[in-house]
């Protein structure tokens, strides 16, 4: 791959990451404005290509098979951690309920206290 390329290769990927399903058209006017190469992609685009598969969910369209990978992986992270968050939040919830339940018995107990004095 020449530096052009390899330039161009990374554009692709970002682009690609970039996008909300992790995928590029398979249209090479598209691909030669988003590598940046623009007539040059001719020359380009058969190197290029190699680096990427079909989309295996997205009909016309391409992806980097280990960049999708990641991508696939971060997608069951986050929500993962979104539904932690949620139960998470939901038992803090019912917790702070109750403390401050705690916390109006308590200072009602000291003003009625204060007060017989």
């Amino acid at each position: 791959m020449t530096l052009e390329q390899s330039g161009a290769y990374i554009h692709l990927l970002a682009h690609e990451w970039d996008d909300g399903a992790c995928a590029l058209p398979d249209d090479d006017a598209t691909l030669a404005t988003l590598s940046r190469l623009g007539s040059a992609w001719k020359g380009s685009s058969s190197t290029l290509r190699k680096c990427f598969i079909p989309h295996p969910s997205k009909p016309g369209h391409l992806v980097n098979r280990k960049l999708h990978a990641q991508w696939v992986e971060l997608q069951v992270w986050k929500r993962k951690c979104q539904k932690g968050g949620i139960k998470s939040g939901r038992s803090r919830s019912k917790g702070t309920s109750t403390t401050l339940q705690r916390v109006v018995e308590l200072n009602a107990n000291s003003s009625s206290a204060s007060s017989s004095l």
